[in-house]
């Protein structure tokens, strides 16, 4: 199937809080689409040119 390693900032294989062994690209969708944005998100996203991870998982639905 198609990989979402492009819509990573970093590479998910190497995140220290994921094993990539376990998740599968749907799992990490599910993951990341049920996350709420603590507030330095937020204030990140402010400066930001493209909305959280979180949010444009949360928009394709």
């Amino acid at each position: 199937g198609m990989s979402l390693k492009p819509l990573f900032i970093d590479d998910p294989d190497t995140a220290k809080d994921i094993d990539p062994e376990r998740l599968s690209d749907q799992e990490l969708v599910e993951k990341y689409k049920g996350e709420e944005l603590s507030t330095r998100e937020k204030v990140m996203e402010l400066f930001s040119s493209h909305p959280n991870i979180a949010k444009r998982l949360q928009a394709l639905e």
